[in-house]
């Protein structure tokens, strides 16, 4: 079967995950961070944690929203699903990984746990 919105939403997401690894290995390469592990240097731990947060949260929204694609959930909710999803990782990665106040971190992080909760609900009643 074919799943448009997820395959087109972790293309967009693929992008910025390659966005947040370049940023982190260009400094580890000009010496801010350390080739290996961890530094005090709050700038690059902000740029590691910024990848690490969408590691982490990445996977499970993409898990959600192919199951729910797949058993022929809702086509507006996919959409407003994913457009949450992704507006939010990339609200999370300018707000933690690149400024250090205002909203955006916030902001991010609610859009993305919405998302995420949203497809489970949505999930769990297609179950029922």
């Amino acid at each position: 079967m074919i799943l448009p919105i997820t395959t087109l939403s972790a293309s967009l997401l693929a992008i910025l995950f390659i966005g947040l690894t370049l940023r982190v290995i260009t400094m580890r390469r000009k010496g801010i961070g350390p080739s290996v592990g961890m530094n005090e240097n709050e700038t690059f731990l902000r740029a590691v944690r910024a990848h690490s947060n969408f590691s982490e949260y990445t996977p499970i929204f993409l898990i959600l929203l192919g199951l729910y694609e797949i058993q022929g959930g809702n086509q507006s909710i996919l959409l407003i699903t994913a457009v949450l999803f992704i507006l939010g990782r990339f609200a999370h990665a300018i707000g933690f990984g690149f400024l250090k106040t205002g909203p955006w971190r916030v902001v991010g992080m609610a859009m993305t746990i919405t998302a995420i909760l949203t497809l489970t609900i949505f999930n769990i009643l297609l179950f029922v």
